[in-house]
């Protein structure tokens, strides 16, 4: 008689850094340090406890996002170093911020006020990379927004950023 093996249970979301203000994207390459606190709740328990859990996982949101004309795609970097090319640093590549719906997430009218678009990026594996490189900070993730055709674009504001362990 075979064992079954112990099905995994899912891990419980655990919000360990967020945008305090909100912020403005551009036609240009925009940085935001998101400070990151050490989790305290369901993704601090011990290697032990985490044998019947998901393999961990990191997703970073982008909430509230307006911008009353619409704007193309954002290409999202992490802990791209400062002055360099996104370009010459594929591996910091966390994915791409699509703004199709943009427009319409964020009209308002007499009875609806715009609600934006929210997005929910998984950046385990590049989050995991971070953790074995030289400079490495635990304690603040620099997000880098790099439009994908640069130039004059309207404004896309964004209301949170927010980061989470699962």
């Amino acid at each position: 008689m075979s064992s079954q093996p112990e099905p995994k249970l899912p891990r419980v979301p655990e919000l360990v850094g967020a945008t305090g203000n909100s912020f403005q994207l551009t036609g240009v390459p925009t940085h935001i340090d998101l400070p990151v606190q050490e989790p305290t709740g369901p993704a601090a328990l011990e290697p032990e406890e985490l044998a019947n859990w998901a393999p961990p996982r990191v997703f970073l949101n982008l909430e509230r996002m307006i911008g009353e004309l619409g704007a193309p795609p954002f290409s999202v970097y992490l802990n791209l170093p400062p002055g360099e090319n996104s370009e010459s640093h594929p591996e910091l590549l966390a994915g791409d911020l699509p703004m199709f719906g943009l427009r319409e997430a964020s009209i308002s009218d007499e009875r609806h006020t715009p609600n934006g678009l929210y997005t929910q990026l998984d950046i385990t594996g590049v989050y995991s990379r971070l953790a074995l490189m030289d400079n490495w900070n635990p304690r603040n993730l620099r997000v880098t927004f790099v439009p994908k055709y640069p130039g004059k674009l309207p404004p896309v504001k964004v209301g949170r950023m927010s980061l989470y362990f699962a």
